[in-house]
């Protein structure tokens, strides 16, 4: 995700899914590329004010120390790892029943678990519609959504995100400094012609 993926469509905070650049890859363009407003938390919480310092920075993504990898998992394939370490840490068996696959199962159910009265406007098949597009779901061929909604709009779509509450203990608002420390930190541990530089895609020796 680059940074000038993070935008204000419509007034609202999104992210923007494509595949613009050649260190992108979305899976079904019909249904992938598309916009999710950020949850409220997350903008409260100070990922908006991270996202300018690290543009102030000279930085290009929201996670400039991941590395590019040539698998499938692309820049998720370091994050995968480090998540799989952590949960082992805390017990829970690395059987493939919990993997990171989980987060995206999570967010689905979360979204149906909107309270009613967030949209109050909205029947079952408009918050049906309007989850399938935020999860990037294709809808069933004859599904009724097809017939009666063609799009949904970003208040829409941002009402049942804001809608969403995990009922969680507070968390600090984001440390920008710490986190500005810790992606060079990261940065300088990398290995040889790679040490110090934000992958950009495919790494390209620039050393004659």
């Amino acid at each position: 995700m680059h940074l000038n993926d993070v935008k204000e469509v419509d007034g609202v905070w999104a992210i923007d899914i494509n595949d613009f650049t050649p260190d992108k890859r979305v899976k079904t363009k019909e249904t992938s590329i598309r916009r999710i407003p950020l949850h409220p938390k997350l903008v409260e919480l100070g990922f908006l004010e991270y996202c300018d310092s690290l543009r102030a920075a000279g930085f290009k993504r929201v996670f400039p120390e991941l590395t590019y990898s040539s698998s499938d998992a692309r820049y998720g394939k370091e994050p995968i790892r480090k998540m799989s370490a952590m949960l082992e840490t805390l017990g829970m068996p690395r059987n493939g029943e919990k993997v990171f696959h989980c987060l995206r199962h999570n967010a689905n159910n979360a979204l149906i678990r909107v309270p009613m009265s967030d949209l109050p406007y909205a029947d079952e098949n408009l918050r049906r519609y309007i989850r399938y597009k935020l999860m990037g779901h294709a809808l069933p061929d004859g599904d009724v959504n097809q017939a009666h909604y063609t799009k949904t709009t970003m208040i829409e779509m941002s009402s049942l995100i804001s809608g969403v509450n995990y009922d969680l203990p507070e968390v600090e608002s984001f440390n920008v400094l710490f986190g500005l420390t810790a992606v060079r930190a990261a940065l300088g541990r990398k290995k040889g012609l790679r040490r110090g530089i934000e992958d950009m895609g495919p790494f390209v020796s620039t050393s004659k």
